[in-house]
């Protein structure tokens, strides 16, 4: 496949999904699982896929005019010609040379918001670098700051640090350097670092470390805003901000300024100040702000406000400098209508290597002399008819795909998708006919929902949530209702508070102060009795009571205790309340099915109808991942919570080398018929490349193992109805033998339905992990915690399994008493005990000091050809006695089983018989990585070698991580801005379309934007808003402008705390402050310049604010720091010289340090 086709992606998606879904809730109730079939439509959890249109930017002048027409230095001329700006031969956009006169010609501070991909970098890069080279003609060009780019996060300042090296790469004049967390102190240190990380020589202008950058200044200085707090601090910095080398300061760049509201907005507003403070007394900074997105120009004042409060610098609203878009220059007039099929087109460009004879054969008057098909493309499709009604329904920017489809072709969405793809790739210089996005959303299942008759029956069902329904002039309650993954038995479930009305939410509206009291309950609605199934008990419980009849009224969901004479009423109906199971989690669900007899262990026994956070998301990025070219298989994906994004990168990979494995295990039998497992197990290892032989072994042995003891069951080869295990052909004619006595009366089974009995028997010994093993119990911990044994009956340990029930029935008895209906049980029990002294004597179980386990090495696995169903509980055997169902309390008939037929097993089925054979590798990258590793990852990701990655938001703001086609979110993000910049990673330096998949949470903020996707695409957000004047931030900065001129002062103070407590510090900062000195005193001043009234409310004037009455003063939390400290030192002493009595001295010594 060579590239991603949008058509079949987005349907697949949807099959997938929804056929995911489907195998999620099973029910005994048949009208209830035609219903949820019917309610599984794409437009029910789908919507789109949109096209938005990214209009292209207006052109303007190339650098070089600039230079020409005087508004850049002659000397800027020099720096072009050393290369940067790739010579200044390209035209910028109109925005670009408008932010460039404003900042050069105007020196007004400025914003820009043009969106993402618009070259806002270019808009204060210019002006800075051309005010540099004016100082280098002037012979003015000294060490010292001239520019400060300020950045939210260092993967952005490492981004403009390659930048800054590419552009600067032959002019040594403009130095520049980085002052992160990152940055090594030593020159040769940092060189050396340099040296291992890029294997080649640093650039003579650029300064490495934080020696060099004390020493000389650069006059490019990039660091972030938490590290700009520190520099102000330290007093090894006070070259940068004092003396000769700090008197040339003129820029200050905001860097995705749209981050900073709310408070961080008042920390860095106050931190702009300090920093004025500092190094502007006697002048004005020209000040720039950038962001992807703020508002449109409706919202200028508001933008120039918020910058203006964050900077404390006029800002005028006609200089927020917003994207100019290029004006629409299709031809209106002549327009040709197409007589051809755009997908054929497409498919011969892609195949053929000669594009003109191509382009001849579908237009025979066309003409092209260029050797670049894209501009071919442009000049065959600018006056088409098709493409240019496409762009009037693209006019506000976002349009369905459906809906032109439909305007087009007639919803031939394969044509469109094809024409759509064609008009892409168009595109003349630096000018494309049609730059298009795809965006496609899945939401999350909320639940199954339903009403109840007065009878208890299941009355109308629905998908959402409500709280009541009128039904034939009727208020009803409406109910969630959820189902035994065992068997099917439905229950209804919600929260019952102290008002006792069961809701569907945390808490009902009328008893929302008593959220801490509710419970989740489960209300069966049939009679079916508790069957004890004694393979299923893991813990006993004397006299345990599983349910208990209780009362519910249909109309307002109130629960009472049973009263029979409430039935009497036609509001109430009999439920039994179910015992809920109370582990860590007091609402985690049943624990043990009242129909069934089944109970929790690893999973939820009783599953709602609902989608959780890993699963769907696994399964839509699969779904993406396997429609991505194979040449260019990458996928960013994003998480607002780095914890989701960590989680997430091994949760795919698992998810994925399962089912891969899976299908691997599925494809060598569908060549292979019928093998032995460790013959299986040789197969599949030489089919694989990559790995050492042993590792690989190893993985699958594992993966063959989780098969043989059914760890999946709902997804499971087997259990699916894919394969079967059977025991070698000589074992099992051996052990047909020594069971001939079925044969005979009164049983009367024929030889097929002994060897069926014999296999669903021995299911459940497989089932309950009773299996020899020679693995390590570390290599199968993460899916096994131990394996049991069987013994004739169970010796009280947890991990003994009783062949016979001691107590009840076990599924053996039970299945037994199914096909020999007339016996009585303790009839059925001797037979079960006859059976199992013929099998504990073969050689099917390995039996050490009594414990019986199975040879998985005696074990065959072929493809199933014979699958059975049962129509009640919906599970599927491979064996079958006399239609009999081996699920415990089941009644249901075994019935053939049609794998093609849409079923609960439809999507496992699918995935492992078409799972495409291909690579993937997935890490996280979030925060928590350390530079280097973070680094590494984004050069692999940019070379291929690393197809995913699993992001939390810092890859959201601009980091470079070269072409991407496809971009997958977790989750809606928190505001619009945040998707735009997340949607706009897709789509860079490809000359295909981007597609953004988005799926859409359990939280109402994400079910909000799903229901008007378009204002999401749009970007219609609201400007950020800041107050500066936050009396607690104010406080803080007051108490760091004063440390920091104690510092300045005592240079020799600034370290270590115990070094500081040594010398008095404590003491000669409070001598300090209480002499009030002047200069502090200037300094708060100045930076509170634009808050008269605050420093009257603080006291600047009269120092109120070193001491006040609710002792939150400068001094006053100075005095309890001090008290805090002197405490901690007296505890590290005590624990020192214990540490020292014990002998423990490594201890002792870190206590000292």
């Amino acid at each position: 496949m060579k590239r991603l086709n949008p058509v079949k992606a987005y349907q697949r998606i949807s099959h997938d999904y929804l056929t995911y879904l489907r195998s999620l809730f099973h029910s005994k109730n048949e009208i209830l699982n035609e219903k949820l079939r019917h309610l599984l439509k794409p437009e029910n959890f789908t919507k789109g896929p949109f096209l938005e249109q990214v209009f292209p930017f207006a052109k303007s002048s190339s650098l070089k005019e600039l230079v020409e027409k005087n508004v850049l230095s002659p000397e800027f001329l020099t720096l072009l010609k050393s290369g940067a700006f790739k010579g200044g031969n390209f035209r910028l956009y109109k925005h670009q040379e408008q932010a460039i006169r404003k900042i050069v010609l105007e020196k007004q501070n400025i914003v820009v918001s043009t969106g993402t991909g618009s070259g806002k970098t270019e808009c204060f890069l210019v002006p800075i670098l051309d005010y540099l080279t004016q100082e280098k003609e002037q012979g003015k060009l000294g060490p010292g700051v001239r520019a400060l780019l300020i950045y939210p996060m260092n993967a952005l300042v490492n981004d403009q640090l390659r930048k800054l090296r590419n552009e600067l790469r032959n002019y040594p004049f403009i130095t520049f350097g980085r002052y992160t967390g990152d940055t090594i102190k030593d020159k040769e240190d940092a060189r050396t670092n340099y040296l291992d990380q890029f294997k080649n020589e640093p650039l003579e202008n650029e300064l490495l470390s934080r020696q060099e950058i004390h020493q000389t200044p650069p006059h490019i200085l990039i660091t972030n805003y938490c590290m700009l707090e520190f520099l102000l601090l330290r007093p090894q910095a006070t070259p940068l901000f004092d003396g000769e080398y700090a008197r040339s300061w003129q820029f200050i760049v905001l860097d995705e300024v749209h981050v900073y509201d709310g408070a961080k907005g008042s920390e860095i507003g106050l931190l702009l100040r300090r920093l004025k403070d500092r190094v502007f007394q006697n002048k004005k900074p020209l000040c720039i702000a950038t962001s992807a997105t703020m508002g449109d120009e409706s919202k200028n004042k508001e933008v120039a406000l918020f910058a203006q409060n964050i900077f404390g610098e006029d800002f005028r609203s006609d200089n927020v400098i917003r994207a100019i878009y290029q004006a629409d220059n299709i031809t209106k007039d002549n327009l040709w209508i197409l007589n051809f099929d755009p997908s054929e087109l497409l498919e011969d460009l892609e195949n053929e290597t000669d594009f003109h004879s191509v382009l001849t054969k579908y237009r025979p008057d066309f003409t092209f002399t260029g050797n670049n098909v894209r501009g071919a493309l442009y000049y065959f499709f600018h006056d088409n008819y098709e493409i240019c009604k496409i762009k009037k329904l693209l006019a506000n920017k976002v349009g369905s795909f459906k809906e032109i489809a439909n305007q087009i072709f007639n919803g031939d969405e394969e044509k469109t998708a094809a024409l759509i793809e064609l008009a892409f790739k168009a595109k003349k210089e630096q000018e494309e006919l049609l730059p298009v996005r795809y965006h496609f959303f899945v939401k999350c299942a909320e639940g199954l929902f339903a009403t109840l008759s007065e009878k208890g029956e299941l009355q109308e069902i629905f998908l959402d949530k409500k709280k009541e329904m009128i039904n034939a002039g009727k208020k009803y309650k409406v109910f969630e209702l959820s189902s035994c993954n065992n068997c099917g038995e439905i229950f209804i479930t919600g929260f019952v508070g102290r008002n006792r009305i069961l809701s569907i939410d945390t808490y009902d509206e009328d008893d929302i102060l008593n959220l801490n009291r509710q419970e989740r309950v489960y209300l069966q609605l049939s009679d079916s009795s508790e069957v004890l199934d004694e393979d299923e008990i893991w813990e006993k419980k004397s006299n345990e009571t599983l349910r208990y009849p209780a009362c519910l009224n249909i109309y307002t969901g109130k629960v009472k205790e049973f009263e029979e004479n409430l039935l009497q009423k036609e509001d109430y109906i009999k439920v039994y309340k179910i015992e809920a199971h109370k582990g860590e989690n007091n609402w985690k669900g049943i624990k043990k099915c009242p129909s069934c007899g089944a109970t929790a262990r690893n999973k939820p026994l009783a599953y709602r109808f609902v989608t959780g956070e890993e699963v769907p998301q696994a399964v839509l990025l699969k779904s993406l991942y396997k429609h991505l070219p194979e040449n260019n298989r990458k996928v960013l994906t994003f998480s607002d919570s780095r914890q989701d994004a960590a989680y997430f990168a091994p949760f795919f990979k698992n998810f994925y080398e399962d089912a891969l494995n899976r299908a691997a295990i599925y494809d060598v039998l569908k060549k292979e018929s019928r093998l032995n497992l460790e013959e299986l197990v040789g197969i599949l290892v030489d089919r694989r490349k990559k790995g050492s032989k042993t590792e690989v072994k190893k993985l699958y042995k594992l993966a063959i193992l989780k098969e043989f003891l059914r760890i999946g069951k709902d997804d499971d080869l087997e259990g699916v109805g894919l394969v079967r295990f059977l025991l070698k052909e000589d074992i099992e004619k051996e052990l047909l033998k020594r069971l001939l006595f079925l044969r005979e009366q009164p049983y009367d089974l024929t030889e097929g339905e002994v060897k069926e009995l014999l296999y669903s028997l021995l299911l459940t010994v497989r089932a309950s992990y009773a299996v020899e093993v020679d693995f390590r119990i570390e290599d199968i911990i993460e899916f096994l915690s131990d394996t049991s044994y069987f013994k004739l009956e169970t010796d009280g340990n947890k991990l003994c399994k009783g062949w016979l029930p001691v107590r009840k029935t076990n599924k053996r008895l039970e299945y037994l008493c199914k096909i020999f209906s007339g016996f009585d049980k303790n009839v059925l029990k001797k037979i079960l005990k006859r059976i199992w002294e013929q099998l504990i004597r073969s050689d099917i179980f390995i039996v050490h000091q009594g414990q019986a386990k199975l040879d998985w090495k005696l074990w065959d696995i072929e493809i199933a050809d014979n699958v059975f169903i049962c129509n009640k509980c919906g599970n599927v055997y491979h064996h079958n006695v006399r239609g009999k169902c081996l699920t415990i309390n089941c009644n249901g008939k075994l019935e053939g089983f049609n794998k093609n037929i849409p079923s609960k097993f439809s999507y496992y089925i699918e995935n492992y018989e078409s799972f495409p054979f291909c690579l993937m590798k997935i890490f996280e990258h979030t925060a928590q990585l350390d530079r280097k590793e973070g680094q590494d990852l984004q050069k692999s990701f940019e070379r291929g070698e690393t197809n995913i990655l699993s992001c939390s938001t810092t890859f959201e703001l601009r980091v470079d991580i070269g072409s991407l086609q496809t971009v997958f979110l977790h989750n809606v993000p928190p505001r619009p801005d945040n998707y735009i910049q997340r949607a706009g990673r897709a789509g860079r330096a490809l000359d295909s379309i981007a597609f953004i998949l988005t799926y859409a949470r359990r939280r109402s903020h994400d079910l909000k934007y799903f229901g008007d996707v378009a204002s999401l695409i749009k970007g219609e957000i609201k400007p950020p808003a800041v107050n500066v004047s936050n009396i607690r931030i104010v406080k803080r900065h007051l108490n760091a402008i004063a440390l920091s001129h104690f510092f300045k002062k005592h240079k020799d103070l600034f370290g270590r705390l115990g070094e500081f407590r040594k010398k008095g510090g404590f003491k000669e900062f409070k001598e300090f402050m209480e002499n009030k000195p002047k200069v502090v005193k200037n300094s708060i001043l100045n930076a509170l310049a634009d808050m008269e009234e605050l420093k009257e409310i603080l006291g600047v004037e009269d120092w109120k604010w070193l001491r006040d009455e609710e002792k939150e003063g400068c001094l006053d939390l100075w005095e309890r720091v001090e008290i805090e400290a002197e405490n901690d030192f007296k505890d590290y002493e005590r624990l020192k010289k214990e540490a020292a009595k014990k002998e423990e001295f490594p201890r002792a010594e870190l206590y000292k340090r």
